[in-house]
């Protein structure tokens, strides 16, 4: 009986052996079977493990997506660069504009203001016209070395003259409205004696009456002049190129024989002011004669102006 119990003890051993063998060899099985779907995919449908890796192997699209950001932001700038551009230059522009009358140069009329002044013309000569005299006016004072200086006709007899605020509106007038009558006459002719001592002791601007001295060249002689200029010891000086027809030329030369003997002197006068005082060393000849009066650049222009323009 004991030998019973242990023979089935050691089938149970055995059994049970067995039995633990089984359950581990199903468990292998399940493993390896486990595993096989794997292995199978990998080998059965490769397709499909391509398709997985092909979000890695193809960049297009998110470098597409990645791009399109950087593309607008490069339209946006170059939008904007034109504006940034035109506002930059405005700015320039506005700053030349503040520095252009530090730098003594006048914007003109309609940038940087103007002093109007009325004319108003007392009596037409002869045959002439408010046309004919706003002719002149524009004329003379296209020949000015002031620039943009406008002139309009505003009534039968008056003219408005605008001056850019950088000049001096007063003399401009002077210059547009004198007559520019040139007359050359022998100092030794004028008879008025407090005017003769004035001229004899170097004042300038002294006005002769008319009938006070006797004039020997006048504008009708003249043919036009120009502003030329002189520099010596660093110093510039204005003066008048006076270009002369045949008889003034013939008169000049004949007077300035006479006088030249004794040094004697010459009255230029421009609508009865003398603006020079010449003394005669010799003969003058030619067409040209060249009148100095230690003139400023704006007075030797209104004057070259005034006897050009009409």
């Amino acid at each position: 009986m004991k030998r019973d119990a242990d023979e089935a003890r050691d089938d149970a051993a055995v059994s049970s052996d067995e039995t633990s063998n089984s359950e581990k060899d199903m468990k292998a099985e399940e493993s390896a079977n486990a595993a096989e779907p794997e292995g199978d995919a990998e080998k059965d449908e490769p397709g499909e493990a391509e398709k997985d890796a092909e979000p890695d192997a193809e960049p297009e699209e998110p470098t597409a997506k990645a791009d399109t950001p950087a593309s607008r932001t490069a339209q946006e700038r170059s939008r904007h660069s034109g504006v940034m551009f035109a506002t930059l230059a405005l700015t320039i522009l506005a700053l030349v504009g503040l520095l252009l009358p530090a730098w003594g140069i006048p914007l003109g009329c309609d940038l940087g203001g103007a002093s109007v002044v009325t004319l108003t013309a007392s009596d037409y000569e002869d045959g002439t016209t408010a046309a004919d005299a706003l002719a002149v006016l524009k004329n003379r004072a296209a020949l000015l070395s002031e620039r943009d200086i406008q002139v309009t006709q505003t009534g039968d007899d008056t003219f408005e003259l605008r001056v850019p605020a950088g000049y001096d509106a007063s003399s401009v007038a002077s210059a547009l409205t004198c007559k520019g009558h040139l007359e050359f006459a022998r100092l030794d002719s004028v008879s008025d004696a407090d005017a003769l001592q004035q001229l004899q002791a170097g004042a300038s601007g002294v006005t002769l009456d008319e009938g006070t001295y006797e004039p020997f060249l006048t504008s009708d002689e003249v043919k036009g002049a120009t502003v030329v200029s002189q520099s010596y010891y660093g110093m510039t000086y204005y003066a008048l190129s006076v270009s002369l027809d045949s008889d003034g030329a013939s008169a000049l030369a004949s007077t300035t024989e006479d006088l030249a003997s004794s040094s004697g002197q010459i009255a230029v006068l421009l609508d009865g002011a003398v603006i020079a005082e010449p003394s005669v060393k010799n003969k003058i000849e030619g067409s040209k004669i060249s009148i100095s009066g230690g003139y400023t650049e704006d007075q030797a222009t209104a004057y070259a102006a005034a006897l050009s323009g009409g």
